[in-house]
């Protein structure tokens, strides 16, 4: 997961349904990772779609490279999505550069 972040790929994810006990798989586009508390969350746009969505990374069930070709979001800083998030969302943050 670092190391798309760092090299910049798209993942392809099984990720568990917080609410349901299903699993859906995804393409991810990963822009950085956060905590909230002890949890921690990878932030990605999914598939083709522009919002990003917050991933819990202990609902990952499989991971690996995707063959799709990696959506970059040139204009997103973590702090400032952290910023402008929902009001019931606290992360932790570094600056951007």
């Amino acid at each position: 997961m670092t190391d798309a972040l760092l090299n910049h790929y798209a993942l392809d994810v099984e990720y568990r349904s917080r609410s349901k006990d299903e699993h859906k798989t995804f393409t991810l586009h990963p822009l950085g990772i956060v905590a909230r508390h002890s949890v921690f969350y990878l932030l990605a746009t999914v598939n083709d779609y522009e919002d990003v969505r917050q991933f819990a990374l202990h609902r990952i069930v499989s991971i690996k490279a995707s063959e799709q070709p990696y959506r970059s979001k040139a204009d997103f800083c973590v702090d400032q999505y952290i910023s402008t998030g929902p009001s019931a969302i606290r992360w932790t943050s570094s600056s951007c550069n």
